[in-house]
């Protein structure tokens, strides 16, 4: 039964992310795509490939210690970096940490990694705003402040 229902859910978030994304390639116009020029489509592409390669070896540390093959590690990131990319709002991060509860046999420390994943995510992005405004010299908004302030008492 709950192998099942795993495929089932499986099937759900497949049918969800290729509806999402094709909303989002009817709204976007070959003329858009036409516009941008391949350089820039490209610079975007290899971008995305090294932003997902950096984020997969993260998640690949957090995971450490775990028995799965690296087959397995690469298939769950696939699948899930598919699912996150389609779907709004972050839902894609509630399958993330199903998927990997499935994988590791336990979804309470499946979605703390995922939990984990993005308390990460979010340190390093305060972390890099926070070098520029010093760099650069600008006012700081207090949004940044009170997460950053909050990110660095967590720790």
């Amino acid at each position: 039964m709950r192998a099942k229902l795993k495929w089932v859910i499986h099937g759900v978030v497949l049918i969800i992310s290729v509806i999402f994304l094709g909303i989002v390639c009817e709204k976007a116009s070959n003329a858009t795509v036409m516009e941008t020029g391949i350089p820039q489509i490209v610079c975007i592409v290899i971008t995305a490939f090294i932003v997902n390669i950096i984020k997969a070896v993260r998640m690949y540390v957090i995971m450490f210690g775990y028995e799965f093959s690296i087959c397995k590690f690469i298939r769950f990131y696939i699948v899930t970096a598919f699912a996150n990319i389609t779907i709004p709002f972050k839902c894609g991060e509630l399958y993330r940490g199903y998927y990997l509860g499935d994988l590791l046999g336990s979804f309470s420390e499946g979605y703390l990694m995922v939990i984990f994943d993005r308390f990460v995510d979010t340190l390093a992005l305060i972390s890099i705003v926070i070098g520029v405004n010093i760099f650069l010299g600008t006012d700081m908004g207090v949004v940044y402040l009170l997460l950053s302030g909050f990110l660095f008492i967590a720790l």
